[in-house]
């Protein structure tokens, strides 16, 4: 991203840029901000051509790219996944691929791909990322992230510690590992700030009271209860269903949850750094820490013993042997046992 800062910054733009990744917030902000280079903060409506999903003909796209910019220096054609950089659409693909280096120096191009990442491989990737300009937008590091909300809720009035974004980062933002975090921050930061008010101060009992916790952090919460021995963690699980979660999804969460705690175990005794597991692992590096965090309250032997228990468990509901409600507690009372 520090590139593409420095490419918009410049005023020399690229004719084609590919704007794809996890982060959809960071992603509709650059697209904000690309419009602003190509239109120097003047008219983009009239100039601008919208495609999205996969309906559209490259027939339509050339007619649009053709089409010259009314008082303007440049158009701008967006194409928001319309899956011509997926496999699938290869002689729709190739024709953009010929037509684009020779399209009108008055166009400029983006693609932007959210849904599916795009095939690095294709002809049409090749061409559009050599002859212009490819962004990846994941997710930031904890520490990046934990800035931006400090001065986000400044812009807002309102003031956190780093310590206390950190944290909202861990209550809300530990989503599914190929999911962007940003938008579901930037909603509960929000949130935070109308309820505070101008001139107020966010603080941890600030966050459990008004924000929603992912499913992914309750689940965390509920094997911190298990590695402790606290029988809670049954009415952990009885508040995760009466949410309507699935016993069965959560008996696959409580899963993944002690295979990362032995990945990242195992890894960090061979000497691997957080930072090198969260790459190994695909995972992010908050999510590292709490894992050997939370792994200290477990041995390699009782995080074995506690996988073959859930499999066990997974296999008496899908025989029938018990219900899937009572497969999940007795395996939480023999884990805290």
């Amino acid at each position: 991203m520090k590139e593409l800062n420095a490419r918009l910054k410049s005023g020399k733009l690229d004719r084609i840029y590919v704007f794809y990744g996890p982060e959809t917030y960071l992603i509709r902000a650059y697209e904000k901000r690309l419009a602003a280079a190509v239109f120097g903060g003047g008219e983009t409506d009239i100039n601008t051509a919208v495609f999205e999903g996969e309906s559209h003909s490259p027939h339509d796209i050339i007619a649009a790219a053709e089409t010259l910019p009314f008082l303007a220096e440049y158009r701008l054609i967006v194409l928001k996944n319309t899956g011509f950089l997926q496999t699938g659409k290869k002689d729709a693909a190739d024709r953009l691929s010929a037509y684009l280096p020779g399209a009108p120096e008055t166009t400029v191009f983006l693609f932007v791909e959210t849904v599916k990442p795009p095939d690095k491989r294709g002809k049409l990737f090749k061409m559009v990322s050599t002859a212009g300009f490819a962004a990846e937008f994941t997710t930031p590091s904890e520490p990046e992230l934990a800035a931006w909300l400090v001065k986000l809720l400044a812009s807002e009035g309102v003031s956190v510690k780093t310590s206390v974004a950190a944290a909202l980062i861990r209550y809300v933002g530990v989503n599914g590992d190929n999911i962007g975090i940003m938008e579901s921050l930037h909603t509960e930061a929000l949130k935070l700030a109308s309820y505070k008010g101008q001139g107020s101060a966010i603080d941890i009992d600030d966050i459990e009271q008004l924000c929603t916790q992912s499913i992914e952090g309750k689940i965390f919460a509920l094997v911190k209860e298990i590695g402790t021995k606290n029988l809670k963690a049954l009415t952990s699980l009885a508040n995760l269903i009466a949410l309507k979660e699935a016993p069965l999804m959560i008996l696959s969460m409580i899963a993944r949850q002690f295979r990362l705690m032995i990945i990242c175990k195992g890894l960090r005794d061979k000497g691997i750094s957080p930072a090198e597991i969260a790459k190994t692992a695909g995972l992010r590096d908050f999510m590292v820490s709490d894992f050997l965090r939370q792994s200290a309250n477990f041995s390699e032997k009782t995080l074995a013993a506690a996988l073959a228990d859930i499999l066990e468990a997974e296999v008496n509901i899908k025989t029938g042997k018990t219900t899937d409600r009572l497969a999940v507690e007795t395996l939480i009372i023999k884990l805290c046992g």
